[in-house]
């Protein structure tokens, strides 16, 4: 990971460079032929040629689609970030980017058991190269697959004490899966577990302060959960910290996969697998026969038309809050080096998933100067699984099979076998906005996305939450985070 800079007084250019997936951040404002750049948008606006221009389109994607990076563009109209996998060189009064790296598809006969012995190997190197450290290393141990897995490979590889942090909520409907932690800790003891909940006083604190952080609003409360374990690891003197992020985006970690999955065994001929895997699916969602052949309906319709076109018309959509209607294009990622099947993959690891939440890993962390790693983000592994079939990574019933399976000889197997883990989750949405912060939700709070939102349609939106109507919370949480952001503006 990394994002840099290099001055080469010998021809007076500027080099500039940012990692393939995008972990660190560039962002930069090139006008009247001057240059600055930065790690956060922050810096930049003490700049003297900063302009607090909006730009309505990036406001209009995170109200839709809950983005809070998109491309090259940010909140403002003047300020850009370099995008993954890019160089950027400033020479004679031009910037001129260009892509280093890209995934591509190139299928290889490999079996299902050399696959899961690779990737076994390939996770325990990149696991091992980024635990070189000479600081305090801990781990960020959610109870999900993704985490267990990094903790025990680390506990069984490498054999030292290490600190391991877990946020729960233990109210009523509340998220706790202390559980599946304790399950991991107690096959290896050389884990020493602290399991953080937050007080009344330190969601309204953190909320308060993270639209500061974040550098902009944010789509989900989850957001807050992960500060609150940075901080806790702050404050036991870790420097250095192992996280998940990534594994679910190339692994096939997402239930939405589903369809593309029927799809691509419909195309390959494996009719007996896909009756097998949709009647899995169908009982594990409670399906009646008649969803059950819509399944086989949209499997085949996926056969035919691509990814993006199928997604364009939710992606290019005007949210409903905004004051005036904006005019935006929602335009993919190249998808011309991957197979038709491929580019969900592809779409989620540039665009639509991964961006998000490796911005939300870096500022959460760097707010208490901690260096997160994310050892499923090696570019060697990332390579390797992305060019294996579909149905190594999806199978009888389970997302993530390749990387479950690659871990069963050293995680337990009650978390391997879980199929409701959901990253920071948190109760926050709907009980927080209705309790801790409710005040949020008053009209003389409310006052400061006026500019943008159309307000009769937002205060409806309040007055039907506050009536029982919960199924709007993900919307009115954007609006409030908007709000406090643009507080500060």
């Amino acid at each position: 990971m990394w994002a840099f800079a290099i001055l080469d007084k010998s021809d007076n250019s500027l080099f500039c460079s940012r990692d393939r997936f995008g972990i660190k951040p560039f962002y930069y404002i090139f006008e009247n032929n001057r240059f600055y750049f930065a790690s956060e948008i922050k810096a930049l606006k003490l700049t003297q040629i900063f302009k607090n221009d909006l730009n309505l389109a990036q406001i209009d994607r995170f109200l839709t689609l809950g983005l809070v990076e998109y491309r090259d563009q940010r909140w403002y109209k003047q300020l850009k970030a370099l995008e993954p996998s890019r160089n950027l060189v400033l020479r004679n009064g031009k910037a001129e980017i260009t892509q280093y790296w890209r995934l591509k598809s190139s299928k290889s006969e490999i079996s299902f058991s050399e696959a899961v012995t690779e990737v076994h190997s390939l996770l325990r190197r990149s696991v091992q190269q980024h635990l070189r450290s000479d600081v305090k290393v801990g781990v960020c141990l959610s109870g999900g697959i993704d985490s267990s897995i990094l903790a025990s490979m680390i506990s069984k590889y490498f054999t030292f004490d290490f600190e391991a942090y877990n946020v729960y909520y233990d109210g009523k409907g509340d998220t706790d899966e202390r559980k599946w932690v304790k399950d991991v800790v107690n096959m290896y003891p050389n884990i020493n577990p602290h399991y953080i909940t937050p007080s009344d006083d330190d969601i309204r604190d953190a909320f308060e302060k993270m639209v500061h952080i974040q550098d902009g609003p944010y789509p989900g409360s989850g957001v807050l959960s992960q500060y609150f374990l940075f901080r806790a690891a702050s404050q036991d003197q870790v420097k250095v910290m192992i996280d998940g992020q990534g594994a679910d985006e190339y692994f096939g970690g997402y239930t939405n996969f589903y369809p593309y999955y029927f799809s691509f065994l419909m195309r390959s001929g494996k009719f007996q697998k896909l009756a097998s895997e949709i009647e899995i699916y169908a009982a594990n969602n409670g399906l009646s026969l008649a969803s059950k052949l819509m399944l086989y309906g949209r499997a085949f319709r996926k056969m035919f038309i691509p990814y993006e076109q199928l997604k364009k018309a939710e992606l290019q959509a005007v949210n409903k809050f905004m004051k005036n209607p904006i005019d935006h294009t929602f335009d993919f990622v190249d998808n011309s080096y991957v197979s038709w099947y491929d580019t969900v993959f592809l779409q989620h690891i540039r665009l639509l998933v991964l961006p998000n939440l490796l911005h939300f890993e870096d500022r959460n962390s760097m707010a208490f100067t901690i260096e997160s790693r994310v050892p499923y983000l090696d570019h060697r592994l990332v390579e390797y699984v992305f060019n294996l079939p579909f149905d190594y990574k999806m199978s009888n019933g389970f997302t993530k099979y390749l990387l479950r399976e690659s871990a069963k000889e050293i995680t337990p197997e009650s978390v391997l076998k879980r199929t409701d883990k959901r990253g920071f989750t948190t109760p926050g949405e709907t009980k927080w906005l209705r309790n801790q912060l409710s005040h949020l939700l008053e009209k003389d709070n409310l006052k400061y996305i006026k500019g943008v939102c159309d307000m009769p349609k937002v205060y409806k939106l309040v007055k039907d939450f506050k009536n029982g109507k919960i199924s709007e919370s993900s919307n009115l949480w954007k609006l409030v985070t908007l709000n406090e952001w643009m507080k500060h503006q």
